[in-house]
């Protein structure tokens, strides 16, 4: 495959039929995009105000690095195309109304519509994302149906290839230039991806959408067949503002045009009035754990449900047929997951009983309730992705359930983030936990001690805590002084393999540390 797809397009072709203004200077474009430094001669450089900085600050850059256009936000409240010099060239200036919005249509343009050409699944949601896309993507290529992924664990490039989502750079300070330093990357590296995957074979994309991703309109020009929503609860709220508006962008997906299914999670709220809203215009899934449904014909339900530490084991009722599935995921939250999986892979023609066969060999996602136990007189070691409330607590209650010995907890929270989520996380923490180890999670520009005292002031006056702001040491210690019959849980980073500190990434993973301290603690304690 090129370098470019297609090799070029003129620059009338790009704009035609979506600007209201004529080309008076026809150039090729190469390409798109919204960061100066990845432009490359005959690319359009796309400015616009962006959160923490604006693009148009970067446009002689952008033309020092060979942008054959720029396209601008209108100043005027209508399209506009003048010639101006910048720099040493004089080269077309576009000047578009709701440049933002319009920006993914236009690299959509470019690739020639990849997302027309393949079925594509958006998954929103507080949490369960990335197992969600994890899941359907190795159950949909079990029965050969080949399908790709998009999100924080990278994405596809064939069937047995990933590229992850962060690295071990050289430069470990080159993860911020990655394009999936974002959940939802930007615009023209999500229709670049889709085109990539399309041009080699793949039927299905799935693709975890982010609230902040559908707020900057990243997805914008994606086609979607199909939405999925996990679940709602706080978080981003930092960028967001309020609880209301975050819903109110993860919604925005559901009402993309052209959108053809839908699933919910009718046991959370959100959900439940996602399926009642959309019911009469848009064929409707739900998906619940909860009995009630097992009449409803637009409900997939599991119930029956038999949980441990090595799995799960449940009954499924669905439009499409009745059936037990077994799964080594544990907990609820898994089973939901599952049955979000289920009901795209049904929904898009995969029999029914080839769908619970293919989920049923389903494995765990890396960092997400990722289990390690050396031995039998070792305990078990869980590393989680969660950094919310609600996910912190649904790990902690599963676990505590199933915990013979003491639950201990190792986690602290991000730098420069909705700071009202800590004190929540710090009670849901005492609520559960024996002991408490709190260290630093990103703490990005901010003071660590600043991001642990707002932690501290959710716990109790008779909770066991310790802080250590070294992550390494923290896990180090707690799995020390742990017991063979203890559970010890280290959340917040789980797949991620940096540690932001003051602006520098330092090569840095859980999983990697927890694997170290299990195989060397665990072989001293046996002899």
């Amino acid at each position: 495959m090129s370098e470019h797809f297609p090799y070029y397009l003129m620059l009338s072709q790009l704009i035609r039929s979506l600007l209201d203004c004529k080309v008076t200077m026809d150039v090729p474009v190469y390409g798109l995009t919204s960061d100066s430094r990845q432009v490359k001669n005959g690319y359009v450089f796309v400015a616009y105000p962006g959160v923490s900085q604006d693009g148009r600050d970067y446009i002689e850059d952008a033309v020092k690095n060979g942008a054959s256009a720029i396209m601008m936000e209108s100043p005027t409240g209508k399209d506009d195309i003048q010639l101006r010099y910048i720099g040493d060239r004089t080269l077309p200036v576009l000047y578009v109304l709701n440049l933002q919005n319009l920006y993914g249509v236009f690299v959509s343009r470019f690739y020639l519509d990849p997302s027309r050409k393949v079925s594509l699944i958006g998954v929103t949601g507080t949490n369960g994302k990335s197992s969600v896309t994890q899941i359907f993507q190795s159950a949909m290529n079990r029965i050969h149906k080949k399908t790709g992924f998009i999100g924080t664990l990278g994405m596809s490039n064939s069937l047995d290839d990933e590229q992850p989502s962060t690295e071990h750079p050289k430069d470990a300070n080159a993860i911020s230039k990655n394009i999936f330093s974002h959940t939802t990357p930007d615009a023209s590296d999500v229709q670049k991806a889709i085109a990539h995957m399309q041009t080699n074979g793949y039927e299905n994309i799935i693709m975890e959408v982010s609230s902040i991703g559908l707020d900057q309109n990243r997805v914008n020009g994606c086609i979607f067949d199909t939405a999925i929503l996990t679940n709602i609860s706080r978080d981003h709220l930092d960028y967001h503002e309020s609880f209301e508006k975050y819903c109110e962008a993860k919604a925005k997906l559901f009402a993309k045009p052209f959108l053809n299914n839908v699933i919910v999670n009718i046991d959370d709220q959100s959900g439940k009035e996602l399926f009642i809203r959309y019911s009469a215009e848009k064929n409707v899934i739900g998906y619940s754990l909860d009995k009630k449904y097992l009449d409803n014909r637009s409900v997939v339900v599991a119930h029956q449900i038999d949980s441990n530490l090595d799995g799960s084991t449940f009954m499924v009722h669905s439009p499409w047929g009745i059936g037990e599935l077994s799964t080594s995921l544990i907990g609820k939250f898994n089973i939901y997951n599952i049955l979000a999986c289920l009901a795209a892979m049904c929904i898009h023609e995969i029999p029914f009983q080839d769908a619970i066969d293919s989920l049923a060999d389903s494995q765990g996602v890396p960092g997400r309730m990722q289990r390690f136990k050396a031995s039998d007189f070792a305990p078990n070691v869980f590393v989680d992705y969660a950094h919310t409330p609600d996910a912190l607590g649904k790990i902690l209650s599963l676990l505590k359930h199933h915990c013979q010995g003491e639950l201990k907890i190792i986690f602290g929270c991000g730098g420069d983030r909705d700071k009202g989520k800590r004190m929540l996380m710090g009670q849901v923490a005492d609520k559960y936990a024996d002991f408490v180890m709190l260290t630093d999670d990103n703490p990005r520009f901010e003071n660590p001690n600043a991001i642990i005292d707002d932690i501290v002031s959710g716990l109790s006056a008779n909770t066991t805590y310790e802080i250590e702001h070294d992550r390494s040491i923290a896990i180090a210690k707690t799995i020390q002084q742990a017991s063979q019959d203890d559970i010890v849980v280290v959340a917040g980073k789980g797949h991620e393999n940096t540690q932001e500190i003051a602006g520098v990434f330092h090569s840095y993973s859980d999983i990697e540390q927890v694997k170290k301290l299990t195989d060397r603690f665990f072989f001293e304690k046996a002899v």
